[in-house]
């Protein structure tokens, strides 16, 4: 895995058509070339967004400043972290999930849990409100040992239930205090959301340093952004004075 270039950045932020669940895998291949696609998509979601806070530490530092606002009064409150302070690390969570037999409502079911390859393949359907189906139809592989066929609803919201179980780490919730009205709340970790953000901004950013440089030096971009970040640094100040 390696930090994201000026290029690869470019490069993603202009996949805006592209669903959330897509970027994710096109960012985790930019950071690891070559690496195999079936497995990228065999990733469990915990473990697909430890691998995206890893390619964000490394291209953009570990610490993680964060805003939201508080539920009860609506007051800004700010945090920061690092993605080993939640334990949302690769070296903590494993490659692959494997499936589980557990007791549901009186059955055997067999279950792997939600993969990043299961979020690209819903985000393409025509009918929205299928994909908690299609994805019980992707996880449940059998129901006291034959096939599952279609689940009753209480027996799917119960099987949903285990699902969620199964990887903990893809709801990492972060507790927190207001300063302003003392209230405690709690926020989800959004990983995938925080990194696709950050790739936009350093796009506008990067381009915006291309322009300003060009315009003074009439310099190509491939060349612009070949350079190291200080140099560009540089050549910016200089485009600017």
């Amino acid at each position: 895995m390696r930090a994201l270039g000026p290029e690869d950045i470019l490069h993603l932020s202009e996949t805006g058509g592209v669903g959330a669940a897509s970027q994710a895998l096109a960012i985790l291949a930019r950071a690891e070339p070559g690496r195999d696609a079936t497995r990228l998509g065999a990733l469990s979601i915990g473990r697909r967004d430890a691998e995206l806070l890893a390619v964000r530490t490394l291209t953009f530092g570990p610490q993680l400043n964060l805003y939201c606002k508080c539920p009860r009064c609506r007051a800004p409150v700010e945090f920061s972290l690092t993605a080993d302070e939640v334990g949302l690390t690769p070296a903590r969570l494993a490659d692959v999930v494997e499936p589980k037999t557990v007791p549901v409502a009186g059955h055997e079911v067999t279950l792997r849990p939600v993969s990043a390859g299961d979020l690209v393949a819903i985000e393409t359907l025509d009918a929205p409100e299928a994909a908690g189906r299609v994805l019980l139809a992707h996880c449940v592989l059998a129901v006291d040992g034959a096939p599952p066929g279609d689940l009753e609803t209480d027996f799917a919201d119960a099987v949903e239930a285990e699902l969620a179980r199964l990887d903990p780490a893809a709801d990492i919730e972060i507790g927190l205090s207001c300063p302003d009205c003392r209230a405690d709340f709690a926020v989800l970790l959004d990983p995938l959301s925080l990194l696709i953000s950050e790739l936009r901004l350093e796009a506008r950013r990067l381009l915006s340093d291309v322009a300003e440089i060009a315009r003074v030096f009439h310099w190509s971009e491939r060349d612009i952004l070949a350079m190291t970040p200080q140099r560009r640094r540089f050549y910016l100040e200089a485009a600017r004075s």
